[in-house]
Parts: structure tokens; C-alpha cells; sequence
């Protein structure tokens, strides 16, 4: 074996991180930071060509909640603008992109609304692509795990 004694690294998970908005603190979500496409480029275990888009504060990193509040915009579970933004089932509950954190922290119905508008988006995506690789029974696995998950958030409330 070429290289002496030490065994060959072999990479089970290769990720892409391509950047591709500026965000700016007197703009849309009220940080300075970027949109980031988090794709798998190889991967062991998992399809790849798949992506993500994330948003990165660069005074914190990666912000979760931004990031899902960005998933729902992209899925038109976010309607209204300018000051008057909405989550799809919560309309009377007004907010500005840069004060949506302060209100989703201060109030509890929003962050039901919130959660169960991420929820019902990452099971249709985990259920779209299980559809298309296994049989009905495993769905009905997935199905029963996911909600599993969802009461066990909704609990922590």
C-alpha cells in the first residue's frame, strides 16, 4: 500500500455550501449575513443532488429560525409585506421580516402555527420522496414516526 502505514480516509458525506444572497441589516431579515443552498455532493447513505437553503447571521451563525421562516416563504406559506407579513393560518397575527424572531418568542399561537406549518411541509417532502422508493407499508412507518416527532415538539411547548 503506497503511503506508508496510515489507512486511506474515505469521505461518507461530502457537502456543498453555495452561497448566493447578501442579506443586510436594513433589509430583509434585519442581519447582516447570506442565503446559503446546502446540497449533498457524495453521499453513503443518502440521494444527493438534493439542497436546502439556510440563512447564515454572521454574528451567530446559523439561524434555525430564520431559516424554516425562509422554508415556509419558498413553500407560499408566508403571505402579506412590508410590515404586515402573516403565516398561513395565523392571518390576524401581523409581523415585519426583521421583527418576526421578537414576535415569534413573544407569542404562543404564532409559534404553534409556525411549527405545525414546517411540520406539514417536511412530512409532504419526506412522503413525496418515500412514494417514490418504497412500498405503502413503509410509508405507513414513516407516517407513524413523523408523528412520533410532532407530538413530542408540540409537547415541549
Amino acid at each position: 500500500m503506497q503511503g506508508g502505514k496510515t489507512p486511506p480516509y474515505v469521505a461518507g458525506l461530502i457537502m456543498r455550501l453555495d452561497d448566493h444572497n447578501k442579506l443586510k441589516e436594513d433589509k430583509d431579515f434585519g442581519i447582516h449575513g447570506t442565503l446559503v443552498d446546502v446540497s449533498l455532493a457524495k453521499s453513503r447513505s443518502n440521494g444527493v443532488g438534493h439542497f436546502c437553503t439556510l440563512v447564515f447571521d454572521q454574528n451567530i451563525g446559523f439561524d434555525q429560525e430564520l431559516s424554516l421562516f425562509y422554508l415556509l416563504k419558498q413553500n407560499n406559506r408566508v403571505g402579506g409585506g412590508g410590515r404586515s407579513f402573516h403565516i398561513k393560518g395565523a392571518e390576524d397575527i401581523k409581523f415585519s421580516q426583521k421583527g418576526f424572531k421578537e414576535k415569534l418568542y413573544n407569542n404562543k399561537e404564532l409559534q404553534q402555527v409556525f411549527m405545525n406549518n414546517v411540520l406539514e411541509i417536511l412530512q409532504a417532502e419526506l412522503e413525496e420522496r418515500d412514494a417514490k422508493a418504497y412500498s405503502e407499508e413503509h410509508l405507513d412507518l414513516t407516517s407513524s414516526m413523523i408523528s412520533a416527532v410532532t407530538s413530542k415538539v408540540i409537547q415541549c411547548d
